[in-house]
């Protein structure tokens, strides 16, 4: 009887050919992959990763600047009775689009959009301002209802996809002010002089205050027509964004940067004349407050801001010297109706944005020393294993103290950490070797004077705190 032919052998064959297939796909994947601790990017890339353009890094060099200003923004605003509020870093794109106004250079240039997926089909974008989700939560959850005004502050980075410069990045930091629930001028004051004497107190000169009323919706809209035909004669001489602006928004053609278009805009109407009685009233008594507060300020009819939301009253600081945009470093203003854009009822409110990388600059630029509160006062240097162990409990006892104090306890030799210790501008350094622990005392060197003393071990605190009265 023949015998049948089996084919047991072929599911073998195919199994082994999978599994070389699926080896051979792992090791194309692998040699993709860049050897460990290599710096290098995939082939085609040049030199090594580097930060995305428009980022920056706050490096620890200007880390004393970054600290000095929100700590002194931080103290004005508890002083003023102001409350913290942090929101998403991740709002819809409606948000903006609705209040900082879609046909601003914001909006359409400068958000970054997020991808959408199955689970959020309405678009999200990265926040450029703080004030639409700041006016959104006070709608969400209800704060119209808390006793009012509502007085709020943040410190928090924004982005927008500009093209860097000095001045301008794609992701910065911005501290800043709400108050929310209140027509009256009083406010407009109010924030105003915070502002003020967080500049000075920063120690910033020649400040330039200018402000301007907007008006209210009757008058931006008796405004707007008196505008359009203005520029309307003129079209022909406007740069092509201010054309798309005329029909838009016609308000931002006072506020463009061309040449050509601030040469027509000097001639334009001036909406402080077109003011109704209310609103004149209430940006001269915003004035007079400013006035008993001795703020000096200029009134300039051509400032009105680059967001949709504004009404009334509207603010810009910059350095004396320099009236580019780049230079405002606080800016702001009332907006009135924003609340009840976003679903709440008609509320009154006012508010301003600081930059910080800005202030940081102008610091800079008129060098205004900045003390960092934790420099070092004392140097401790060790030589030998005792020494460094005994390091230890000197250094958490000087800790406790408050005392700045700054050791190398990974160096061994006293020469580099002497280095360290001239490098730090200390007023004294400890030197503690293997016989001033065998003799229970320590080296104390005046750094200033030169001179040395032994001091003994158990009352180092005391002489050191006696030292550096």
């Amino acid at each position: 009887m023949p015998r049948k032919k089996t084919t047991r052998g072929r599911p073998k064959a195919k199994r082994t050919y999978q599994r070389r297939a699926v080896a051979s796909r792992q090791q194309t994947a692998a040699s993709k992959q860049p050897p460990a601790g290599s710096w290098k990017l995939e082939a085609g890339s040049r030199g090594p990763i580097r930060r995305v353009k428009g980022m920056h890094d706050i490096l620890p060099k200007d880390q004393k600047y970054f600290e000095l200003i929100k700590f002194m923004a931080l103290k004005h605003f508890r002083l003023n009775g102001f409350e913290r509020i942090d929101v998403p870093t991740i709002e819809y794109a409606s948000l903006f689009s609705k209040g900082t106004g879609k046909d601003t250079d914001i909006v359409q240039k400068e958000m970054y959009y997020l991808a959408s997926n199955d689970e959020e089909k309405e678009p999200m974008a990265l926040r450029p301002e703080a004030t639409p989700g700041i006016a959104r939560a006070y709608v969400e959850h209800g704060m119209l209802n808390l006793p009012q005004p509502m007085m709020l502050y943040y410190v928090a980075p924004m982005f927008r996809r500009e093209n860097p410069q000095k001045g301008r990045m794609r992701e910065f930091w911005q501290f800043g002010v709400e108050v929310l629930g209140t027509s009256n001028p009083s406010s407009d004051a109010q924030v105003i002089k915070m502002a003020w004497d967080i500049l000075e107190d920063l120690g910033l000169k020649d400040l330039t205050l200018e402000i301007n009323s907007l008006g209210c919706r009757n008058d931006q809209n008796n405004m707007r027509e008196i505008l359009i035909s203005y520029f309307e004669k003129k079209k022909q001489y406007l740069c092509e964004d201010c054309k798309r602006r005329l029909t838009v928004n016609p308000f931002r053609i006072l506020d463009c940067k061309e040449e050509k278009c601030k040469r027509i805009a000097e001639d334009a109407p001036q909406i402080i004349d077109h003011l109704c009685a209310h609103c004149r009233n209430d940006f001269k008594k915003a004035l007079e407050m400013l006035d008993e507060l001795s703020i000096p300020y200029d009134i300039n009819t051509r400032l009105v801001r680059g967001l949709d939301y504004y009404s009334k009253t509207v603010f810009e600081i910059t350095p004396a010297k320099d009236k580019s945009r780049q230079g405002t470093i606080i800016g702001g203003g009332r907006y009135d109706y924003l609340i009840e854009m976003y679903g709440g009822r008609e509320a009154g409110a006012v508010g301003w944005a600081g930059g910080i990388e800005r202030l940081m600059l102008a610091l800079k630029e008129q060098k205004i020393e900045v003390e960092d509160p934790y420099k070092p006062r004392v140097f401790l240097a060790q030589l030998g294993e005792q020494a460094k162990k005994k390091s230890f409990s000197l250094l958490n006892e000087l800790q406790k103290e408050g005392i700045g104090v700054r050791a190398a306890l990974s160096k061994d030799s006293l020469r580099s950490q002497l280095r360290l210790a001239n490098k730090f501008k200390v007023e004294l350094t400890l030197i503690l070797g293997q016989k001033e622990v065998q003799d229970k005392t320590i080296i104390v060197r005046d750094m200033k004077e030169g001179i040395q003393e032994i001091v003994a071990l158990d009352k180092t605190l005391e002489y050191i705190k006696g030292k550096l009265k």
